[in-house]
């Protein structure tokens, strides 16, 4: 990969840095209040990683090849939707444990 390409490929880059956080974020949740919610979390935060590396990674191996890139991309799409599903359900049943467990004061 001559330098062009990675000056191209870094700003593609840019949402698998978004997704590290938010997957940092999902196992100190993990870590701290283990449940299904959180695993739901974590099986979305993983799974948009994956397919995040590869919708922007990819498309260099494939060499254009707009056909073959289709063929492999379609079992990522339907990852990358069902990560986005698991990860905001786990989130607003983790949100709602936080927040409806009373306070110990």
């Amino acid at each position: 990969m001559d330098n062009y390409k990675f000056l191209v490929l870094l700003p593609q880059l840019i949402p698998a840095l978004a997704n590290l956080l938010i997957l940092g974020a999902t196992v100190y949740a993990l870590v701290r209040q283990p449940s299904a919610a959180t695993g739901l979390m974590l099986f979305g935060a993983v799974a948009r990683l994956i397919c995040g590396l590869f919708f922007s990674l990819w498309m260099w191996f494939f060499d254009n090849d707009y056909e073959r890139y289709t063929s492999v991309a379609m079992p990522f799409q339907i990852l990358a939707y069902l990560g986005i599903v698991a990860f905001v359900v786990g989130f607003f049943v983790f949100a709602y444990q936080l927040f409806s467990t009373p306070s110990e004061t």
